[in-house]
């Protein structure tokens, strides 16, 4: 560890994340700046934006002399999550069903153009038999 860190009071905003699928995201380590320290008590600032530390729960620990105090649950901001951009998630969806759509558009072609070479290929095949038994097939 860097002395830089061992001689300052330091307050460390912390969010461990979640894991799923064996990935683990959205953990963010923020240190705040200490505005005011006076017998005992320190304030200081807040995230800047929620892109730095977004609304929800976090886990504030104050460092002091390199030596880390017990964690405080906190909740940042109101809890609740930044607004929503519904636009985007149209265009995402349409994006998404344009793709679906042209994707089965090309199996569907796909597949027409098997049973044509397959229809052909039996065609070829009953071909000896229609020259030999004479009779008139409707293709």
């Amino acid at each position: 560890m860097n002395d830089f860190y061992l001689f300052r009071d330091l307050v460390v905003l912390i969010d461990l994340g979640y894991v799923t699928h064996a990935n683990h995201a959205n953990s963010r380590v923020v240190y705040l700046s200490v505005q005011f320290r006076q017998s005992g008590s320190l304030v200081v600032q807040g995230p800047p934006n929620e892109n730095v530390y977004p609304p929800g729960p976090g886990w504030l620990y104050v460092v002091v002399d390199g030596v880390p105090s017990e964690g405080i649950k906190t909740m940042i901001g109101d809890g609740q999550g930044p607004p929503v951009d519904e636009s985007a998630i149209l265009k995402s969806v349409l994006l998404t069903l344009s793709m679906c759509f042209i994707l089965i558009s090309i199996i569907v072609s796909l597949n027409i153009l098997v049973l044509i070479r397959r229809r052909r290929g039996i065609l070829e095949a009953l071909q000896p038999c229609r020259d030999s038994l004479s009779f008139t097939m409707f293709v």
